[in-house]
């Protein structure tokens, strides 16, 4: 139940995600993915502990990404 709790969101997430994606909503699918991104984001910083790492979420995957 540890891992299950805190993860249920962010699978919620996702299959709104993809139920965006699918149907070419694309939207919805940019603002899923954003949402996405920031919780996922958030547990990376809770497993390293280290507050930093919010600077590159909060910037997105276009700054440090391809």
């Amino acid at each position: 139940m540890r891992t299950t709790a805190p993860s249920a969101p962010t699978e919620a997430c996702y299959v709104a995600f993809m139920s965006a994606v699918v149907p070419c909503k694309r939207l919805s699918a940019a603002n899923w993915s954003s949402v996405l991104h920031m919780l996922l984001s958030f547990a990376v910083i809770r497993y390293t502990e280290n507050g930093v790492y919010m600077i590159f979420a909060a910037a997105g995957p276009r700054h440090f990404g391809k």
